[in-house]
């Protein structure tokens, strides 16, 4: 009896040790830890990048993440008195301006998987649809990935463009296009991970392994979560760069107040070299 329990718990450690080791999550804000990983990816993998604050960020400061308190603070003195309406408006006058590299090395790490016949994707909380002065968001955001050279649609060049109904009713949907799927709560009401499987199903395509790079640790565990009960081993990075860099200089609290304040009364965000030339002037006078 006693050697058969000791039988059951061997086996049993095996099982928890095999569980542990299908989902795996790291953090890092180096991508060279990341691309490591990535060089073991075969045909059978699948490897998924996040946008924003992984790929691109925007340029002028105060959006940027090292500043998002700053920012949430002074929003919520301005918009105190604005209708969503008002605000989705604000939204998309910032979201047209310049996007910049998080890390320009995903270039390269990016085109060298799909040289390898490695599937890569990008999976998005992004808006989809019109935004204010924005006739499609979506459109918006591939172009700037574009524009820095992000070619996703080369993994799914047979893979047609595609809004995915997640119910038969058709309340609920995710949008495919160009390499990207947009999993936005407002259409799909549902997670990341719930949004990858409704992609899987469309593409029928069900890799072994998914290796994910997003900023959200929330995000990495929605994936996991769904895929460890696919059977799929997973391997979540949460990439950190954007949240703990130095490396960008500090804008004053007045700098981040004239720069709302314009884009508030005028619809229009200025750089910030344009602020701070107003501001030296200013100061001058």
């Amino acid at each position: 009896m006693r050697n058969v329990l000791k039988i059951i718990s061997i086996c049993l450690l095996f099982v928890l040790v095999a569980c542990s080791e299908q989902s795996r999550i790291f953090s890092t804000s180096d991508s060279s830890f990341i691309e490591e990983e990535l060089k073991k990816s075969d045909e059978n993998t699948l490897v998924i990048f996040d946008i924003n604050d992984v790929l691109l960020e925007q340029k002028e400061l105060l959006f940027r993440k090292q500043n998002s308190a700053l920012l949430k603070n002074l929003l919520k003195e301005m918009s105190a008195n604005m209708s969503n309406e008002e605000e989705r408006t604000l939204y998309s006058v910032v979201v047209q301006r310049p996007v910049v590299y998080v890390d320009e090395n995903f270039v390269r790490i990016i085109h060298d998987l799909q040289n390898k016949n490695v599937k890569v994707i990008a999976l998005t909380n992004g808006l989809v649809g019109t935004c204010g002065y924005v006739k499609s968001m979506d459109r918006l955001l591939i172009q700037q990935l574009q524009d820095l050279d992000y070619r996703l649609e080369k993994s799914w060049l047979d893979l047609k463009n595609a809004q995915i109904y997640m119910t038969k009713s058709k309340d609920r949907k995710i949008l495919f296009a160009e390499g990207i799927v947009f999993a936005n709560k407002m259409i799909s009401k549902a997670s990341k991970g719930e949004s990858l499987l409704a992609f899987f199903k469309y593409a029928d395509f069900y890799p072994k392994k998914v290796i994910f790079i997003d900023d959200k640790l929330k995000n990495l565990r929605s994936v996991s979560n769904i895929l460890k009960k696919q059977g799929i081993e997973f391997i979540g990075f949460e990439y950190t760069k954007t949240r703990n860099r130095k490396d960008l200089p500090v804008i004053t609290k007045e700098h981040a107040k004239l720069q709302l304040s314009i884009l508030k009364k005028r619809h229009k965000l200025l750089s910030d070299e344009e602020i701070d030339k107003m501001l030296h002037n200013n100061n001058e006078h």
